[in-house]
Formats: C-alpha cells, sequence, structure tokens
C-alpha cells in the first residue's frame, strides 16, 4: 500500500488554499500547496496507457465528480465528523472537507490514499472485463481494471442486449470467479453461455480478505445487523460503478454468486440514500446467495430496479441459502407480504392476496420439513436424495455451477468421484 497524505486543514491561514483545475461550473476544488502538486502529478500520469495511468485516471475523475455532487454514492462520513468525508474508489480513497474554503459550496481535498494494484494480486474491488479464451477454452481477465463503463458500453447495454455484470463471493482468487460466475450469469444455459463467449462480460471482483471457507462464511455473519467492513468498501465501489450504468443510460443485469449478495445489497443501499431511481433500467440475479433476499428485495425496489420478473434468485435448496438467505423460508413470505401491502395497485390487491397466502402456506410446510430433515432421511429414498442434496449444495466444492435442482450437487460429487477412480 502507498499512501501519500497531507495534514487535515484546520487553520487556513496557516495552509494557503488554491483551486485545482480550470474554473468550470459546478462546486470549486480546493488544495494546499503539496496536495496541488500531488493532484498535476496524477493529472500528468493518466495520460499514460499503463497500470499507472489508470490510477491516477481514475484518482482524478473522482476528484473532479466533486464539482457536481459534494457526497456521491461512494462516499461516506469520516471519523464521525458531518464536514469530514471520504470516497471509496476501485484502488484509492479521497479524503474531503466541506465549508472549509471562501464559498459554503467549495470543497477542499485533504487526504489521498493510493493502493497499487496489479495483475497478479488484486487487493482492491473493481471492474475487470473477461473475454473466452478460445485456445484453452477458459476465461481470460484483462491486465486492468476499468473504473467506468464506457469501454464495456461497446460489448451491449441495450434493451434487447443488456450487459452482463458478475460479482463473485468466496472464491480463490479473480481467475476463478471469472471461472466460476458465466455459469450462473447464464443460469446454466449452455446457449447463452455460447453468447457469453462470443460478447464477453464484466466482473465485479471483490477480494476475500477476511472470508472463511467458500461457502460457509455466511455462519459466521449470522445475527449480525451490519455488514462487515469489506462488504461495505465494496458496496460504495459497486454503486459507483451502478450510477455509472444509470447516467450513461446502460441496461445492465447483475449477478451475484455467493457472498456477492451482500456487496449487491449494500450498494443498492448506498443508491437508495443518494435518492438514485433507475428507472427499471437494471436488474439483479442473486444466484447461490448467502445473504438475505428480503433484504435485497427491499433495496432494489427503493431504487427502481426492473422487478418485473418473479426468478430473481435461485430457489434450489442449500443450507447457505435456507439459513442464510431465505431465513428457513420467512424472507420469501416477508417479500410477499411487502409487495402486496407497498407495491400492489389497488386493483391487484384481490389476486396478489391470493399469491402471498400461497406464499405463507407453502414457505410454512418448507420449514415443518426443514426441522424434520433427519426423521425423514429414513422414509422415501426419493425424498432423501433431496435432503442430502441440499447438504451438499453448501459443500464448498460443489456450489462452483448453477444449481437448477437439488440434484445438481449429487451430479457434481458423481462426476468428481467418476473423475478421481477413472
Amino acid at each position: 500500500m502507498c499512501n501519500v497524505s497531507s495534514p487535515v486543514i484546520s487553520n487556513l491561514s496557516q495552509f494557503q488554499l488554491s483551486p485545482f483545475g480550470p474554473q468550470a461550473s459546478g462546486r470549486q476544488i480546493l488544495a494546499d500547496e503539496q496536495m496541488q502538486k500531488l493532484l498535476q502529478n496524477f493529472q500528468a500520469s493518466s495520460q499514460e496507457q499503463s497500470s499507472t495511468g489508470y490510477h491516477a485516471l481514475a484518482v482524478i475523475s473522482a476528484v473532479n465528480s466533486l464539482r457536481s455532487s459534494a457526497v456521491p454514492v461512494n462516499s461516506y462520513v469520516r471519523n464521525g465528523s458531518p464536514s469530514t468525508r471520504c470516497i471509496s474508489g476501485p484502488g484509492f480513497e479521497i479524503e474531503y472537507e466541506l465549508n472549509m474554503g471562501l464559498s459554503q459550496t467549495d470543497i477542499t481535498i485533504t487526504d489521498i490514499r493510493v493502493v497499487r494494484q496489479s495483475a497478479r494480486k488484486v487487493t482492491e474491488p473493481g471492474l475487470w472485463n473477461v473475454e473466452a479464451d478460445a485456445e484453452n477454452g477458459s476465461w481470460k481477465v484483462a491486465s486492468t481494471p476499468s473504473y467506468n463503463l464506457q469501454a464495456a458500453s461497446q460489448r451491449g447495454g441495450t434493451i434487447e442486449k443488456p450487459l452482463q455484470i458478475g460479482i463473485n463471493g468466496y472464491c480463490g482468487g479473480i481467475r476463478e470467479a471469472a471461472e466460476i460466475l458465466p455459469d450462473h450469469i447464464s443460469k446454466g444455459d449452455p446457449a447463452v453461455i455460447d453468447k457469453l463467449k462470443a460478447s464477453g462480460f464484466e466482473l465485479f471482483y471483490t477480494p476475500q480478505h477476511k472470508a472463511g471457507k467458500a461457502g460457509w462464511e455466511f455462519v459466521r455473519r449470522l445475527g449480525k445487523r451490519t455488514p462487515s467492513e469489506d462488504v461495505v468498501k465494496a458496496g460504495r465501489v459497486l454503486a459507483s460503478y451502478m450510477k455509472d450504468a444509470h447516467q450513461r443510460g446502460l441496461r445492465v443485469e447483475w449477478t451475484s454468486h455467493r457472498g456477492g449478495s451482500a456487496v449487491l445489497t449494500e450498494a443498492m443501499r448506498c443508491l437508495k440514500q443518494a435518492n438514485v431511481d433507475l428507472k427499471g433500467t437494471q436488474r439483479i440475479f442473486l444466484s447461490d446467495h448467502t445473504s438475505s433476499h428480503y433484504e435485497a428485495d427491499i433495496a432494489r425496489r427503493a431504487i427502481g430496479m426492473d422487478v418485473r420478473d418473479s426468478k430473481w434468485f435461485n430457489s434450489s435448496p442449500g443450507l447457505a441459502q435456507v439459513i442464510g438467505g431465505q431465513r428457513f423460508g420467512g424472507a420469501t413470505v416477508a417479500c410477499s407480504l411487502n409487495k402486496l401491502v407497498n407495491h400492489t395497485p389497488r386493483d391487484q390487491i384481490a389476486s396478489e392476496f391470493v399469491g402471498t397466502a400461497y406464499d405463507v402456506v407453502a414457505q410454512s410446510k418448507n420449514t415443518m420439513a426443514v426441522g424434520g430433515l433427519v426423521g425423514a432421511l429414513g422414509t422415501t429414498p426419493g425424498f432423501a436424495l433431496v435432503v442430502l442434496g441440499a447438504i451438499l449444495a453448501s459443500a464448498p466444492t460443489l456450489t462452483e455451477g448453477y444449481h437448477r435442482s437439488p440434484v445438481e450437487p449429487l451430479k457434481t460429487l458423481a462426476k468428481k468421484v467418476q473423475n478421481k477412480v477413472f
């Protein structure tokens, strides 16, 4: 990590402030002499076609974005001070003060912290292009991340061809995430995977610094109302990409895998706090989710996501989904009730009430079935296979692929055994 710091400005008579950049419309960006030199160095480096140039361009773009909004979606209050805020970006943080200059609309840059990334060791959340590698039948990640969706928009973003972006959860690294996500983005459909190979896709990679064994991290987080520090940071960065897509008028489908559902939910919360309305141009799909799909449903409706598709999460059972995402079926019932009470037109209340009542009955049966799993194991072979599939669906090595049914984990296990034997 490379930290470049300047003292927090507390006495304007001691530190001389001057504007950074041309006097354009919007808020004025101020900085002291030390920070001015640093920003000028970033501006010069941003012209380079290199990894260093990428970081510099991302920093300068984030600084200039403050001219239009003093509180971007990827910013947060710093150290409990109402005037000190911080922007989290892909590989950097920018600390700034509000209302410290000559005008109440001025913004003063006080600190820039940069994290150097490389293709070999990715340590910060960011957006990466992934292309199919025809030579060896795998997926190839770009050498540098993208600080916005301008390049991605050349491969999609329309109603007919929405931009496909995957969000990884617990995995061994960015290359493993790139191999896992296509199966979930395509929902296991080989024809869709072929189209994905032709177009490529975007991966919002979230490094797993403190994650437990893949697929079991949700157990450690059970009962905790606040997300982890890593999830909050990645969520803010993701929110900036989601807002960028909205401003560019792009149609996007976001697919999360494992713990990526928590990052996606956090990003939508950030957009909600900024009163962003996506006007139905983006949609989400939680595949093998390990966080509450009820909370995700609340967040997606609050920011105007496209919610017309009823199949917006993978309902294939597994301990991670039943306990972490569905809360033993309670999340599905809560989603139905919320839709009935808060999002149903008056002339459709009767029919929606019937659907909600059905969900309540069906999920109550599912909950009782979970409580009787042990006794049911000795009844019918078919139900025993379903129960066994639900248990295996939480095994780390069996949750990489998309599960269409409880039998899928059993098939994966059988294939692994066959490969080892033969």
